[in-house]
């Protein structure tokens, strides 16, 4: 079993299975270019960290006798176990190992390359564990149990979360690029859909298999999940959200609980006549690259001499951020991009958009009528005088729809103190 550390150093890591299934190996196969090469031969040429007070005497760590330095192996991480899932932390200076065993407290070990030290992060069984994932941003860690999936915060050394798969036994599991979402597959025919703003409970149950399923997976950039089953196939789901209805939602909220006067809130429909906008900072990009959107809807909150501030549930920003935090790394500047993609926003008073607003989520099915995701639980919003408008509120034309078309710069002059954005 083979897993590329996700930092983009040239960095592999492979269990054995060969003789000895207790022994992780790391290696380095020089496929990168020169410095990436280099980087990743001073980070596994680190020491063994002198301090005992955090060592595992289970696990233990050695350098690759010539041979098999000859052969890309630069350590050997010696488990007390046989090691069921190798997964690298993002940032690929930390890998989590799995030794499943009722008896044992001793089934997680976190290992850390540059200091070469190991941890056993839980004192206690908790249940026979199956899978562990990292949180792709933040300090979370996922370990899934048969029943559960408990998320911990690895700062505070506490359980945040515990997600209830509503499945007999949990087979593996994917946490989305952007951190929000969670899969899990089971083996009895089970996928569990887990959006982690909404509750610990399912936000959909899929049962497109027949046979146990045995491993799910994300798509790095595009919104697109896979499943593999023991019935021979593997099934590929587009898995965006439905963007507009969720700020829908979050304004129904709001005017629900009065958390702030509606006439202060508006929904930012961000387009343009070619409906290409670049976005940065987005969940379903990869690192510092743009998102290419054909429209995106966030939420503004103005509230008199403070400064603005956006709820964008896409974005790996604060929610809420800044706007003026949002407009330096996220809107950035039309300046220096193809005038093709220049962006528009059409900002629409909160009170008008729940008033206005439908969509028959027509714009969501392939041409045989079929779903491209699972829709919402709950109906699509209408109005007494429409069930579907939202190319309306994506235009950009002046004359069309509600509330005010602005050019980005504009936009920035208006709602943006700083001027060195505009």
């Amino acid at each position: 079993m083979t897993a590329l550390s996700g930092s983009g150093r040239s960095v592999r890591l492979a269990v054995s299975r060969w003789s000895r299934e207790s022994l992780v190996l790391i290696l380095s196969p020089s496929l990168a270019d020169r410095e990436v090469i280099l980087a990743s031969e001073r980070l596994l040429a680190g020491q063994q960290e002198a301090g005992p007070t955090d060592a595992v005497g289970p696990v233990t760590w050695a350098d690759s006798e010539r041979e098999e330095h000859n052969h890309g192996i630069r350590l050997k991480i010696q488990h007390p176990k046989a090691i069921q899932q190798v997964m690298w932390h993002a940032k690929g200076d930390y890998l989590a190992s799995v030794m499943p065993d009722h008896s044992s407290h001793q089934q997680v070990f976190i290992h850390q390359l540059s200091r070469r030290r190991s941890q056993n992060p839980f004192r206690r069984n908790k249940g026979l564990v199956q899978c562990v994932s990292f949180h792709p941003i933040r300090p979370y860690f996922f370990v899934a149990t048969q029943r559960s999936i408990r998320i911990y915060n690895l700062v505070k050394q506490e359980m945040t979360k515990k997600l209830q798969a509503n499945s007999k036994w949990i087979s593996s599991m994917a946490v989305h690029p952007g951190g929000d979402h969670v899969i899990c597959a089971s083996y009895d025919c089970r996928l569990s859909w887990f959006d982690l703003d909404l509750s610990t409970k399912p936000y959909k149950m899929l049962r497109h298999h027949k046979k146990a399923v045995r491993g799910v997976a994300y798509h790095k950039l595009y919104p697109l999940f896979a499943s593999a089953s023991d019935d021979g196939s593997v099934i590929v789901c587009h898995g965006t959200v439905y963007n507009e209805e969720n700020v829908w939602k979050l304004c129904e909220f709001i005017k629900k609980e009065g958390s702030a006067p509606l006439g202060e809130i508006f929904v930012l429909f961000i387009s343009n006549d070619n409906r290409m906008i670049p976005l940065w900072k987005q969940k379903s990009a990869h690192g510092d690259q743009p998102m290419i959107w054909d429209y995106h809807v966030v939420l503004l909150h103005v509230c008199g001499e403070s400064e603005p501030v956006v709820y964008d549930l896409d974005s790996v920003m604060p929610f809420p951020c800044s706007l003026e935090l949002y407009a330096q790394h996220a809107l950035r500047t039309d300046h220096s991009i193809k005038p093709v993609y220049h962006r528009k926003l059409r900002v629409v008073p909160a009170d008008c958009f729940l008033l206005n607003f439908a969509s028959d989520r027509s714009h969501m099915k392939n041409a045989d009528g079929s779903w491209k995701m699972p829709p919402p639980s709950y109906p699509p919003i209408s109005t007494a005088d429409s069930h579907m408008n939202l190319d309306d509120f994506i235009s950009m034309e002046p004359a069309v729809g509600w509330g005010n078309v602005f050019t980005l710069d504009h936009f920035l002059q208006r709602f943006v103190k700083d001027s060195s954005l505009r």
